[in-house]
């Protein structure tokens, strides 16, 4: 960790890095009162139908609620593979996703964090 509380870039696999048809997945979790904001890149690849999708979310809370905003994915499809949200369960603010499809796809998630 940096002296001025950005923390190094971490690569962060999620859950086995794969979805099996789950319905929601969490890709990242870190402690909310230790973590104040992420800035997240994110790449999904539809392992089935050979798709993929890059793009960035940035997520932040107040201590009870997570905020995030997505943008400048680029994608070979115009379906969005996955569906991301933040929320703060037990005192974990998590990066979470949903599939689009029925199809397995891997996700990998790199992340910055800043401290509170």
């Amino acid at each position: 960790q940096a002296e001025d509380g950005i923390r190094d870039v971490e690569r962060s696999r999620g859950l086995g890095d794969v979805y099996k048809r789950q319905a929601v997945a969490t890709l990242d979790t870190n402690s909310a009162s230790s973590v104040r904001s992420i800035k997240y890149l994110i790449q999904s690849h539809d392992t089935v139908a050979n798709n993929y999708e890059l793009l960035e979310a940035n997520v932040t809370h107040d201590g009870t609620t997570a905020y995030i905003s997505t943008f400048g994915k680029i994608s070979d499809t115009s379906t969005d593979l996955v569906t991301y949200t933040a929320d703060i369960d037990s005192g974990n603010l998590r990066l979470r996703g949903t599939l689009n499809s029925n199809n397995d796809t891997t996700t990998t998630v790199m992340r910055r964090a800043m401290d509170v």
